[in-house]
């Protein structure tokens, strides 16, 4: 695998004291910047490598963002994910391995049932783990539904964990269905993926917030080209950036128009 060099001390001492790359820490981030900036129908971009730390942060966000008036709806695409039990039971968010979910009688008694907001779903087809083909296109048929439904009610948030893969699943035409016009509907996607070199361009030309951790494969630098909307220097600077993040940093890119009206923001935060 090609690997772009990393910055010498003096290129990433003058990254870091550059105005348009200011260091926050990740409480800063999510309290300041993040939190307060998201309006719904944005979408999100989050790419790294695996075990950079991108679902833990996607997870944390929506954990910050999702409400009853604006649910989040979790696509999981593996047969097991203990992350992902875990996390589910603290945010509150309800599994379901179909959509729309199917309510028995006894619990549509029960605290509000059928009628009651939730804030958020995991939405997990269980696999028959016997013949792949099937699995894929049960996966195909719930999360085509899901997708559907947010486009057409909108007000709402799906994460995709690795986009690559519901592509490959057959669910391009839904997902840039939802780039190019889900805004207007208040449908966000959150896109997240381990293989940025392979997902589609028009994640990074949609996506209002990009978060991009640390990576020194030169097919996703070379990709990270195609983010747009950047001066030609901040552009061109953008790959000895993310080869000279820390562990768990990540650079943030916000093409969004602030209250300064300066954009897009430009932050590398730090680590925990």
């Amino acid at each position: 695998m090609a690997t772009v060099p990393l910055p010498t001390n003096d290129e990433f001492e003058r990254i870091e004291s550059t105005p348009e790359f200011e260091r926050i820490s990740r409480e800063e981030f999510i309290e300041d910047v993040f939190v307060p900036g998201y309006e719904p129908g944005q979408h999100v971009a989050i790419m790294g490598p695996t075990r950079s730390g991108k679902t833990t942060l996607a997870y944390e966000l929506l954990d910050r963002i999702a409400s009853p008036d604006l649910p989040a709806y979790v696509l999981v695409m593996k047969p097991r994910d203990d992350v992902v039990v875990d996390w589910s039971k603290l945010a509150g968010f309800r599994k379901t391995e179909r959509w729309p979910p199917v309510f028995q009688r006894a619990y549509k008694k029960k605290g509000g049932g059928f009628g009651k907001k939730q804030r958020g779903w995991v939405v997990w087809p269980k696999h028959g783990l016997r013949d792949i083909r099937q699995d894929n296109a049960m996966l195909k048929r719930e999360f085509s539904r899901v997708l559907t439904e947010c486009y057409r009610k909108g007000k709402r948030i799906v994460f995709a964990d690795e986009i690559v893969g519901l592509v490959d699943l057959g669910l391009k035409d839904e997902l840039e269905a939802i780039w190019m016009r889900g805004g207007s509907m208040e449908c966000g996607l959150w896109a997240a993926s381990q293989r940025p070199f392979n997902a589609p361009v028009i994640m990074y030309g949609s996506s209002a917030h990009l978060l991009i951790f640390k990576d020194g494969d030169r097919r996703s630098i070379e990709r990270y080209r195609d983010i747009g909307g950047l001066d030609e220097e901040t552009q061109a600077r953008i790959p000895t950036v993310i080869a000279g993040l820390k562990k768990h940093e990540f650079l943030y890119i916000g093409r969004f128009m602030g209250e300064d009206e300066v954009s897009p923001a430009l932050a590398i935060v730090e680590a925990n």
